[in-house]
């Protein structure tokens, strides 16, 4: 893992450094092994109110798994007790993983807990210092001005789905983020805001 980062991120210019990069949430259970290839690298946890990312991760709304899901590794479980999970008590397992894995990671020092409610002011307000990185005036402005636009859609301006998100959420998903999530998700924004 060490060479393939080192490959990929070496510098093409005297201004390009530091380099950041970006693993999925996923990744957080492989954090030790970043952490022997990288020791010291400080990194951020982002995580959200997970009623709203459960409404995001359920928005095609399915009765049954999609297809190979139940074999993908996202949970421990066997695929058979996988298989019989309605989607949103799969998700949330998958969450809550997640989640429990930043817990268990996090201690004050290289490790940093965001919630998305933060972004993007964080950004240039905090996070550049605490990688080690600084940004010009023009650079800033750059990350302001890129901020406006969805990230998964930048032709679209960025508009806050907080509410729409809540809105959609089934009771089925407001019981399974209670039963499964809440617990951690008010423990991240606990150590965050400690």
């Amino acid at each position: 893992m060490r060479n393939v980062v080192n490959a990929l991120a070496q510098p093409r210019g005297a201004r390009e450094s530091p380099c950041f990069i970006k693993f999925t949430s996923r990744n957080l259970l492989y954090l030790p092994l970043i952490e022997r290839a990288f020791p010291g690298v400080p990194w951020i946890f982002l995580y959200r109110e997970p009623l709203e990312v459960m409404s995001a991760l359920l928005r095609n709304r399915n009765d049954f798994l999609p297809s190979g899901l139940a074999e993908s590794g996202l949970l421990d479980e066997d695929a058979e007790t996988v298989r019989a999970m309605r989607p949103a008590e799969f998700w949330a397992h998958v969450l809550a993983r997640n989640y429990k894995a930043a817990l268990q990671a996090y201690a004050p020092g290289n490790g940093r807990l965001v919630n998305y409610r933060q972004l993007p002011e964080i950004v240039w307000e905090s996070l550049l210092g605490f990688f080690g990185a600084t940004g010009s005036d023009e650079e800033i402005a750059s990350m302001q001005a890129a901020s406006r636009f969805n990230a998964k859609n930048p032709t679209r301006l960025f508009v806050d789905d907080t509410d729409a998100k809540r809105g959609v959420a089934t009771d089925e998903m407001r019981a399974a983020v209670e039963r499964l999530l809440r617990t951690d998700f008010e423990r991240l924004e606990s150590l965050r805001l400690a």
